[in-house]
């Protein structure tokens, strides 16, 4: 149940912080309806999250840690679950009461768990996917070319630092940072 939390948030953050009634109720329903709108949203989304750490880092202003999930070791995480702890495990005595399958159900738990929590206690916010929250049309241009693979984490670091110095010149307008 914690895995699929995290897969919902995960969805909600990638979808911007709104999810309709209908993508709701195929996320509860269907794991693999779940995945499939997990991996429509978060290509954009993994790159916007990286792209808001890079912008980040470079405010004089402290944000708060952020984590960029990993999908396919969460969804690899989530199928070995049902596959290790939920299904059908054969004969008993080759099943819960053998000491080869406890040691690998609870090597597996710990290590899942662990990652999770290591990631949600250290970098555990979620960076809501809202390109459009870019003030400056500048940032947003220059997402557009991290988005698109057009510039690395490094150029974009650089254009960032750069559009800084043109526009803390410029004319402060009422409510734009």
């Amino acid at each position: 149940m914690g895995v699929e939390q995290l897969w919902f948030e995960v969805l909600f953050a990638a979808s911007g912080g709104s999810i309709t009634d209908n993508q709701y109720d195929e996320a509860v329903h269907t794991t693999t309806k779940l995945y499939k709108l997990i991996d429509a949203a978060s290509p954009h989304y993994q790159k916007f999250a990286k792209f808001a750490q890079i912008i980040g880092s470079l405010d004089n202003i402290p944000h708060p840690p952020t984590v960029v999930w990993d999908i396919a070791r969460l969804k690899r995480i989530h199928g070995e679950c049902s596959q290790f702890l939920l299904h059908f495990q054969g004969v008993v005595e080759k099943g819960y009461r053998d000491q080869t399958w406890i040691e690998n159900r609870t090597q597996f738990v710990f290590d899942s768990a662990n990652w999770i929590w290591t990631l949600m206690t250290s970098r555990g916010n979620l960076v809501l996917f809202r390109p459009e929250g870019l003030k400056k049309p500048e940032v947003f241009g220059l997402w557009e070319k991290f988005r698109d693979g057009k510039n690395d984490a490094e150029e974009s670091r650089i254009g960032l630092r750069l559009i800084h110095e043109i526009v803390r010149h410029r004319p402060h307008e009422p409510g734009v940072r």
